[in-house]
């Protein structure tokens, strides 16, 4: 029988693929656009275009990406700094912000977060929509993730044999770690209601999907029929192919974060930085190649990340202590308001997006500073004296 593909949107919206070359602001900060279909050039086709069926006067609006919100169940509703100055500028978060900016994100978003829209197949060709490795590789790319088993960074129980115990899991970028349970003919495709605030009480029991991730992979599986430990193999190579930010441990079958390509981490000495220096260690370790020549200490450097939008380095505090981690580090808002936090004590909130990923790599792969210290003295030429 002939597999239905059926795009729920498909007799209210129309859909098309644009890029930032076609598809541009009418003017600086405003979240006006106009599309020029007839420009000549090879088109991205990585912007999602929509607008409603019948309605003449309507222009092609932005959908932006679904936000990743794992712990977020409620309907999506407008950005209100949107609604109130149609300006994206005006909204803190910009093209980060998970409130939507229009309804056709809204509708669209809807359907994403249920599995029954998958705007990666809206304008694929049926026999691409079959295959199974092109269907898994667009989830490696839309999650920043990797399919993995085996993993002795990610298990927390003592060593016990695998193969009766093994399952799938999804490691992705910034939101930890994901089980994908067995997909069987019982399985519903839809999000079981409890999963995001309560936990479903029948657990492996529970016919529908605990998250978005294993959802799209059932749907992937009911579609094509790749098994499990064919997902496996498929991520493992493209891993090893596109993926050399994450990083294996030697002796592990598993694997860890890796820091984004676009930012560089280095230790710095500490005295030196807060005269608005910048100075490393000397070959020997023994003291900074600053004029003051610091005597160099572990606990006397500063952690410094430098990212390529910016290409200025910025100090990295260390992963602040709380009694509940959470899921994500968000920024300080008074960072974001005034560019100055004047919390007179610790503040657990990141006061630059680059603090902001490096927490999340600190706290995805349980790394503490001094952890980060040795990892970063042995990729340095200091272990190569």
């Amino acid at each position: 029988s002939q597999v239905s593909f059926a795009n729920p949107l498909s007799s209210t919206h129309k859909f098309l693929q644009a890029c930032s070359a076609c598809f541009l602001r009418k003017a600086p900060g405003t979240y006006a656009f106009v599309h020029k279909p007839d420009l000549v050039h090879k088109c991205k086709q990585d912007v999602l275009l929509c607008k409603r069926k019948g309605d003449l006067q309507s222009e092609w609006a932005k959908v932006r990406p679904l936000p990743q919100m794992p712990s977020f169940n409620g309907p999506f509703v407008l950005c209100k700094d949107m609604m109130r100055t149609g300006n994206s500028s005006q909204c803190k978060f910009g093209e980060n912000c998970t409130f939507a900016y229009n309804q056709l994100e809204i509708d669209v978003w809807t359907m994403e977060r249920t599995g029954k829209l998958d705007r990666n197949l809206l304008f694929e060709t049926t026999a691409t929509k079959l295959d199974p490795v092109n269907r898994i590789t667009c989830l490696l790319q839309e999650y920043q993730g990797v399919f993995c088993k085996d993993d002795q960074t990610i298990c927390s129980e003592a060593r016990h044999p695998f193969d009766a115990n093994r399952c799938l899991a999804f490691e992705a970028k910034g939101l930890g770690v994901s089980k994908v349970r067995l997909f069987n003919f019982l399985c519903r495709l839809d999000l079981c209601a409890q999963s995001s605030h309560l936990h479903s009480q029948r657990e492996d029991g529970c016919n529908y999907a605990h998250s978005v991730i294993e959802l799209r992979i059932w749907m992937v599986q009911h579609h094509t029929g790749i098994s499990q430990d064919d997902i496996v193999k498929v991520s493992t190579k493209y891993y090893n192919k596109h993926e050399p930010t994450l990083n294996r441990d030697e002796g592990s079958g598993g694997a860890r974060y890796g820091l984004s390509v676009n930012l560089k981490m280095e230790f710095a000495c500490a005295q030196c930085w807060q005269a608005g220096l910048k100075s490393f260690p000397d070959r020997a370790l023994k003291y900074c190649c600053g004029r003051a020549r610091h005597p160099w200490t572990k606990d006397r450097s500063v952690l410094l990340v430098t990212s390529l939008e910016r290409k200025k380095p910025v100090q990295i505090r260390p992963l602040p202590h709380a009694k509940h981690v959470p899921n994500h580090y968000e920024i300080c808002i008074q960072v974001l308001k005034n560019k100055k936090c004047n919390y007179p004590g610790n503040c657990t909130f990141a006061h630059s997006p680059e603090e902001r990923e490096m927490w999340m790599y600190m706290k995805n792969n349980d790394y503490n500073m001094d952890q980060m210290y040795d990892m970063w003295l042995s990729q340095s030429a200091h272990s190569r004296q």
